[in-house]
């Protein structure tokens, strides 16, 4: 799977990371790592990334990896806002992909 995805052209993927701004002492990849890794995939056309984050500064993090300004979101850390920003992220993303 690994293979087709990285080597394949037939489909398009959005990864999309998402985080309260809580630190969760990650030990699989470091920032720096995970910058390289959204530059190295960009470079191919079906690739995009997005950044959606609570309680820590969305813009600054997310530029900081190199993802696009029109790919950010902030929400707020609880229910309502949570159910709401996935419903604002998907009509966002109609928006910028499929028109």
């Amino acid at each position: 799977m690994k293979h087709d995805l990285y080597y394949g052209q037939d489909y398009n993927v959005l990864a999309t990371i998402i985080t309260d701004g809580q630190e969760n002492s990650s030990t699989e990849f470091t920032h720096k790592e995970t910058k390289l890794l959204i530059a190295n995939i960009s470079e191919k056309p079906n690739w995009a990334f997005g950044f959606i984050g609570a309680n820590i500064d969305v813009e600054a993090v997310a530029g900081s990896l190199s993802i696009s300004q029109k790919c950010r979101m902030k929400f707020d850390a609880n229910d309502n806002s949570v159910k709401q920003m996935f419903g604002q992220y998907t009509v966002k993303l109609r928006k910028i992909y499929l028109t």
